[in-house]
């Protein structure tokens, strides 16, 4: 795709094996409209996304994981490393992309005062969110100064990127209003994300996420003897990991409810279009979201999705018609709103619509368009 756009730079605090490819997307649609696109992550990424694609210009790190992130030290030093590859790399690119780096204010700062084009991307936001206050503690004094940087570096970004409208109330972001631009990195595989099994013949109901209190999944398991105890033929699969990955462990074998709910851990992304098309109902029952790829990618299987009505879900999901919204995320609502699916005669009706809806949407080339018009309006201002 022929561009005027430049070189771009791609910053990532780090991510893990479940964070890879939200960040694989945002690069390679950055890489198909710049002239250059380098990209600054961890480890993890460079390994993965070296192993999919072609060899990128990645510049890695050792990411903090989920327990010394909340160590300030630690929590700065990457910010100083980071800036460090900013410099080093100064003369090679002329915008600067912040994927989920609202916290990176040494980086963001740094990225201004180079005269940098400065965008920051938002996934997901925790601190200070109306529908997160229950999974953080605002008394923490790192995580006030947490919400004290998202703040300053709201006001030092030329755009914000957020995934919908609904986002700028629920995250309180109305005085950013004339720096944000509403859009979305989300693309499939439709030649892998299909449905190749009928709902009828799947025989489990499934969660696919991070095993953090943010992702609500605590109280889906919870809800798991509700469910079992009506509907005792139905089996469960949990995928994914996390610092909640035992004590979920934990409760599943003092419930006795082992040879009924597998826990699979992380799942390689290239296998979760045949674990989707084992599942009958998806459940996210988050506390706080953007917009989470295993929603689109279930709905592409014709996987069904009840979920919460936080982030940019509602904007997906129109209850009844492409999907189920629960009123609340406690495990009582999460039992009745499952049994009450399971036993719904519509639910072919609403797979198939999910399925057209997001094949329409969310297909590569539209994304792509809509991205270099962001960048070629940041690169002419």
């Amino acid at each position: 795709m022929s561009n005027n756009i430049g070189n771009i730079c791609v910053v990532n605090s780090g991510v893990s094996e479940s964070g890879y490819v939200p960040l694989s997307q945002m690069v390679k649609i950055i890489r198909r409209i710049s002239d250059k696109t380098i990209v600054i992550s961890s480890n993890t990424f460079k390994k993965l996304y070296e192993e999919e694609s072609e060899s990128e210009d990645i510049h890695s790190f050792n990411r903090i994981n989920e327990v010394s992130f909340k160590t300030p030290f630690k929590f700065f030093f990457i910010q100083i490393y980071i800036s460090y590859l900013l410099i080093l790399n100064k003369n090679r690119y002329r915008s600067c992309v912040f994927f989920i780096g609202h916290h990176l204010i040494i980086p963001i700062f740094l990225s201004k005062i180079l005269n940098k084009n400065t965008l920051l991307v938002y996934s997901g936001f925790w601190q200070n969110s109306k529908e997160s206050k229950k999974t953080i503690d605002l008394g923490s004094v790192f995580e006030v100064i947490l919400y004290v940087i998202t703040k300053v570096n709201n006001l030092i970004v030329d755009k914000i990127i957020l995934y919908s409208e609904d986002l700028i109330n629920k995250w309180d972001f109305k005085k950013y209003n004339h720096k944000i631009i509403i859009s979305h990195r989300h693309f499939l595989n439709f030649s892998k994300f299909k449905k190749t099994k009928e709902l009828k013949e799947r025989e489990y109901m499934g969660y696919i996420g991070r095993f953090q209190r943010k992702k609500g999944i605590q109280n889906l398991v919870l809800a798991l003897p509700i469910i079992l105890e009506k509907n005792p033929e139905l089996k469960i699969i949990l995928i994914g990991d996390g610092y909640l990955f035992k004590p979920i462990k934990r409760f599943i074998h003092k419930k006795n409810l082992q040879n009924q709910v597998i826990l699979k851990g992380w799942v390689p992304h290239e296998d979760i279009p045949d674990y989707l098309n084992k599942i009958k109902l998806l459940i996210l029952p988050s506390y706080t979201e953007g917009l989470p790829n295993a929603i689109l990618e279930a709905m592409a299987c014709g996987t069904p999705v009840l979920a919460t009505k936080v982030g940019s879900i509602p904007s997906i999901i129109t209850n009844d018609e492409t999907g189920y919204l629960m009123e609340n995320n406690s495990p009582e609502q999460i039992a009745k709103d499952v049994c009450n699916i399971l036993e719904n005669e519509e639910i072919e009706e609403v797979s198939k619509r999910s399925t057209k809806f997001v094949n329409d949407k969310f297909n590569f080339e539209n994304v792509l368009k809509n991205w270099k018009k962001i960048l070629e309006d940041l690169d002419n201002n």
